[in-house]
């Protein structure tokens, strides 16, 4: 009787969590959507460019959401819905754990530990495309290990292939996470290996005949070599992606890696310039966690059964870093690594105070709400409605504007159109430099805000506004127009050419 009120207790709680977080997520949607965020808002919105190749069912999920559904503020649907993704990845993370035997308070400890972490928040508040394929991919995880665990029957490990399929469809950069399962199965198999692989490979060619069908019956390609290949990895053909490594992707790695945890970036600043006693509740945060961090204790795990059993997630998570790494420390690369993280330490904490991790969960969730969601759902960044609105004023124009793609995509949100000529000015790269003379060869009148000072200030904005000033400032640049935002007064520059 007293473990079934334990267990009562404890499952009551966890639902407690996920409400919690629920509602964290649901009231803070971000109000300074990214470039990206915009765009596929706006692909679903209007129906076109629906399957985009490396994450080729989100915008396709989000327009059939909002047509079922008669919403169509996709903007906002789709963060309403990474929401509700957010918090069942949550609650397929606690059924992992228990399938891990683990502790369930130590459990529920750690399901609000990663629903805290800013990496979950911040994309749980966003109409991005990472969460979704996180979930696929611990269900799929999920049915692994209780296959595993539990001596389940083979359909376990194909609904598991199947579910980590349907994350690659989702986004292409799950497939490492399909890879360390795969991997991991000789080593966790006495018997019928190949069977095993056979079984939980199969569902996989799910992936290319979708990529197939959208080819031949969606883009109407001829069904060629080239063609499939192509647009499979198309932003590493077009140039949009790459894989390099480098003292400042390096540098950038370590910067995500801890911003998976906690908020780390030059909005900071500007939220503390906008009021100075932004900065006491971080000093306050900073000295609580110091003392917290310091009373957590960890063990060596159980290296019979789960360290075999962590063997997947190990992997999982060492693919991710590794690919993380080479694309310039892409923190967008990293929304799993709070999970993974949560899911390898679970065996390993050993004489803990639960109450410390309860602690210090908080501490960070109160770091991320505090100069995370609420500088973002409540302050305006780039202003880019602002923005739109003025651009479409001069959309005969030729617009070199910060943030140029981001305030494009914001006009066709709004609009159904894109500005046949808004770039965001880069004076080091040889694609702008091209524009912009097209610009000029047709007489074009032209326009440009890069002569303010970026509001955000981080290594990007500073590298490119000195370029950029220099660069501009040959055309004797002449201010005839502002806009007036709450915090700060933007010029409008005519670029003297002719």
């Amino acid at each position: 009787m007293k473990f079934d009120l334990l267990q009562t207790r404890s499952a009551y709680l966890r639902t407690g969590i996920i409400f919690f977080l629920l509602l964290v997520y649901i009231l803070l949607p971000s109000n300074n959507s990214t470039t990206d965020a915009i765009g596929y808002a706006g692909d679903a919105k209007w129906g076109s460019e629906l399957f985009s190749p490396h994450h080729l069912l989100y915008t396709a999920h989000l327009y059939l959401i909002s047509k079922i559904s008669g919403i169509y503020n996709t903007l906002f649907l789709g963060k309403y819905l990474n929401a509700i993704y957010a918090v069942f990845s949550l609650l397929v993370l606690g059924k992992v754990l228990d399938v891990l035997k683990q502790d369930r308070d130590l459990s529920n400890s750690l399901i609000f530990f990663t629903g805290s972490t800013f990496a979950l928040m911040r994309f749980a508040t966003e109409n991005e495309t990472y969460i979704i394929p996180v979930f696929f991919s611990l269900a799929g995880s999920y049915f692994f290990l209780d296959y595993y665990k539990n001596d389940r029957k083979t359909s376990y490990i194909l609904l598991s292939g199947f579910l980590l399929a349907l994350a690659c469809l989702f986004h292409q950069i799950h497939f490492f996470w399909w890879l360390a399962l795969l991997i991991s199965i000789p080593v966790l198999s006495n018997s019928q290996k190949l069977k095993v692989v056979f079984f939980y490979v199969l569902p996989a060619i799910l992936v290319p005949i979708t990529y197939i069908i959208v080819i031949v019956f969606y883009l109407k390609l001829p069904l060629t070599f080239y063609n499939i290949t192509h647009f499979i990895f198309y932003t590493f053909n077009e140039g949009t992606a790459n894989v390099s490594l480098s003292l400042m992707g390096i540098a950038r790695f370590i910067i995500s890696i801890f911003r998976s945890f906690f908020q780390v970036h030059g909005s900071m600043l500007f939220v503390i310039r906008e009021n100075n006693l932004y900065v006491i509740p971080g000093v306050f945060l900073i000295i609580t966690a110091i003392f917290f961090i310091r009373k957590i204790k960890f063990k060596r795990p159980n290296l019979q059964i789960t360290n075999k059993l962590l063997l997947p997630f190990i992997f999982a998570l060492i693919l991710h870093l590794l690919f993380a790494l080479i694309s310039f420390g892409n923190a967008e690369f990293m929304v799993m690594v709070p999970f993974l993280v949560v899911i390898i330490i679970s065996s390993f904490i050993q004489n803990f105070n639960i109450n410390r991790i309860w602690a210090f969960s908080f501490i960070m969730l109160l770091w991320n709400v505090t100069y995370g969601l609420i500088p973002y759902r409540f302050f305006q960044f780039n202003n880019t409605e602002k923005w739109a609105g003025y651009a479409w004023s001069k959309k005969e124009d030729c617009l070199c504007l910060k943030n140029g793609v981001e305030i494009n995509n914001m006009v066709y949100y709004t609009r159904g159109k894109y500005l046949e000529s808004c770039y965001d000015p880069d004076a080091t790269n040889s694609l702008f430099l091209k524009r912009f003379k097209k610009c000029m060869e047709a007489k074009k009148e032209i326009y440009t805000n890069s002569l303010n000072p970026s509001p955000i200030i981080n290594t990007a904005s500073i590298i490119s506004d000195k370029e950029n000033h220099k660069f501009f400032l040959k055309f004797k640049p002449e201010k005839v127009d502002s806009i007036i935002f709450p915090d700060r007064k933007e010029y409008i520059y005519k670029l003297n050419y002719k």
